[in-house]
C-alpha cells in the first residue's frame, strides 16, 4: 500500500522530526517461491520526496534505496538496526499468513544519508520459522 500520512510519534523519533508532520508510509510484502516471508512498513519524510507516487514506486526499474538515489538525490549511506522477537498483530499476521500473536522477528531500521541524517524508518516483520534475518556488516572501504 502506499498513502500519504502523518508522522507517529515513534517514526518522528527516529527521523528526528516532530511528529504530526507529512509523511509517506509504504507497506511491503516480499515472498519467496509464492509464500509471504517479510512485511515491510516504511515511513518517509513527504518533504524529501516531493512528487513520490505509488506508481513511480511500483514501476521502478530497481531497489527502493536506488530510487531514492536517482529520483531524490539521496543517498543512503548507512543504517541503524534493532531486531527483537515480538507477538504478531493483526495485521502482519494477516500479511504473512501466521496465526495472531505468533512469534516473529521485528527489525526497526533507521536509514541515513551523508551527515548521519535519517532519510526512511522502517519495521520489518519476518516469520523466521522457515527463513533467517542476514544483515551483512561492513568497514567502509
Amino acid at each position: 500500500s502506499f498513502e500519504r500520512t502523518r508522522l507517529d510519534e515513534e517514526a518522528a523519533a527516529a527521523l528526528t522530526m516532530k511528529a504530526g508532520e507529512p509523511a509517506i508510509q509504504i507497506e511491503n510484502r516480499l515472498t519467496q517461491q509464492g509464500r509471504p516471508v517479510l512485511f515491510d512498513r516504511l515511513t518517509l519524510p513527504a518533504a524529501l520526496f516531493k512528487g513520490l507516487t505509488e506508481k513511480r514506486l511500483r514501476e521502478r526499474p530497481s531497489t527502493i534505496y536506488h530510487l531514492y538515489q536517482t529520483e531524490y538525490g539521496i543517498t543512503v549511506v548507512r543504517a541503524t538496526e534493532r531486531v527483537r522477537a515480538v507477538a504478531a498483530d493483526r495485521t502482519a499476521a494477516r500479511v504473512l499468513g501466521v496465526a495472531q500473536a505468533s512469534a516473529v522477528l521485528q527489525v526497526r531500521r533507521t536509514a541515513l544519508t551523508f551527515n548521519d541524517k535519517p532519510v526512511e524508518y522502517r519495521v520489518s516483520t519476518l516469520h523466521s520459522a522457515q527463513h533467517e534475518y542476514v544483515n551483512l556488516v561492513s568497514r567502509p572501504q
